[in-house]
Parts: structure tokens; sequence; C-alpha cells
């Protein structure tokens, strides 16, 4: 059992949306397919320090996902954080409204996601 407004992990997953976090992984990779095939085929991308010739780096794919999953989860984090009012009365079974997990704490997890989005992508 957790401690008041602490959330299980269920509740933190929940809040977050994980189960969806593929879409935003799927979206990465859909981009390196996408410009690994523009290069090959003679399409001529705007400079981009990221390549190592024709190839998207190993190393840069797996930041790009981390990015994008972790800015995924601190978008849906933040949309419950904003609309924690409201669902009170639409969706009084989500985390926040139901009290499993404080605002602040959301709001701090929320934080902590976006900074390390903006890590991986730097």
């Amino acid at each position: 059992m957790t401690r008041p407004g602490v959330g299980s992990l269920a509740d933190w997953l929940s809040l977050c949306r994980a189960p969806l976090v593929v879409t935003a992984i799927s979206n990465s990779v859909t981009a390196a397919v996408v410009s690994f095939h523009d290069v090959c085929h003679g399409v001529d991308p705007a400079p981009v320090p990221l390549r190592h010739g024709p190839f998207l780096q190993q190393s840069t794919l797996l930041l790009l996902t981390v990015a994008s999953a972790c800015a995924y989860l601190a978008g849906m984090a933040f949309n419950d954080f904003f609309d924690r009012q409201r669902d009170r009365t639409l969706h009084p079974e989500r985390p926040l409204p139901g009290g499993r997990i404080r605002p602040s704490h959301a709001a701090t997890v929320a934080s902590l996601l976006l900074v390390m989005a903006v890590a991986a992508a730097g």
C-alpha cells in the first residue's frame, strides 16, 4: 500500500498514459527511416550534424526516442495537472482528482521528464 498522495506505480503509469508512449517512439523511428530513405535516394536534407554518412547513428536514434518518450510522458502528466479541476467532474477516477497523487508531485515529475527530454534531444 502507498502513502496518501504519493500514488502507486499503476497510478503514475496511468497519469502519464504510459501504455500509449509507443506512439511517440514510433514517430522517432519513422522519422529516422524516412530520413534514411531520403538520403539513399538523393534527397538533400538540410545539413544535419547528427548524421554519419547516410545512416542515423544508433546512439542518436536512441536519444531521439528517449527524448520523444519523455516529452510525451511529461505532456500527459502536465495535461492532467492543468485539467485537474475539470477532471474532478469528468474523470474522477484519474489519479489527481482521486487524490492518489498530489498535484505538486505530478508537476515535479512532469517537469523532470521535460528536462530529461530536452537533455536527450540536446
